[in-house]
């Protein structure tokens, strides 16, 4: 592990342990939403570029547009990869993962699927994938590998990200992207996520 993610990583549980001076939304702002991805540190222009090339497509602002996952931190919090860091890799685990936070983009998709599952009849092999999808989408979140079977929009959506994937800018890493419907659902997430990482660090998870 490079010692500037070790040093990160330090930074990182030091702070969140300190609930005096570090609130859940004071870590999530900081971390998580402001400032340039730790895979972009010596070239800002290189996640200026990418976002644009999203917010064109999604037709949104950039300011709605974010980087989370090990590429933004050097690391993972996410519970199954907690601390691990990015990996030198680029085929292993270490996606440049996005977030867009649109209620208009969200709910484009929501009456599209709708229209699309009104129109087929239910796949019993769908049935699992169905259920995690609704699962997200009641947290206000669209996942793109948890869409309807053979729904017209996944290819569109997946073509785009086949197109920005793999740049020799980016690291030939892959680009993927999930969709929250507003702020409230996106700092749901993290505020439970990193609580359950406060509690694991005072020895109170496992």
């Amino acid at each position: 592990m490079e010692g500037d993610i070790k040093d990160r990583i330090k930074r990182f549980k030091s702070n969140i342990l300190d609930e005096e001076n570090y609130s859940i939304e004071k870590i999530i702002n900081q971390y998580i939403v402001f400032g340039t991805p730790y895979i972009f540190k010596d070239d800002e222009e290189k996640y200026y570029n990418l976002k644009d090339k999203i917010a064109t497509f999604f037709e949104v602002n950039q300011r709605d547009i974010f980087m989370t996952g090990s590429s933004k931190l050097g690391f993972s919090i996410a519970p199954s990869k907690l601390w691990r860091p990015i990996d030198g890799n680029p085929n292993k685990d270490s996606d440049i993962d996005i977030v867009i936070i649109s209620d208009r983009i969200f709910d484009k998709y929501w009456k599209s699927i709708l229209e699309y599952k009104e129109s087929t009849i239910a796949i019993s092999d769908d049935a699992k994938n169905h259920s995690e999808f609704l699962e997200y989408f009641f947290k206000g979140w669209l996942r793109p590998d948890k869409f309807p079977y053979k729904y017209s929009g996944s290819n569109e959506w997946f073509e785009f990200f086949r197109e920005v994937s793999y740049k020799k800018e980016l690291g030939a890493r892959k680009v993927a992207a999930a969709i929250y419907r507003e702020e409230y659902f996106f700092e749901k997430y993290h505020t439970e996520n990193l609580k359950g990482i406060r509690n694991i660090l005072k020895g109170k998870g496992e």
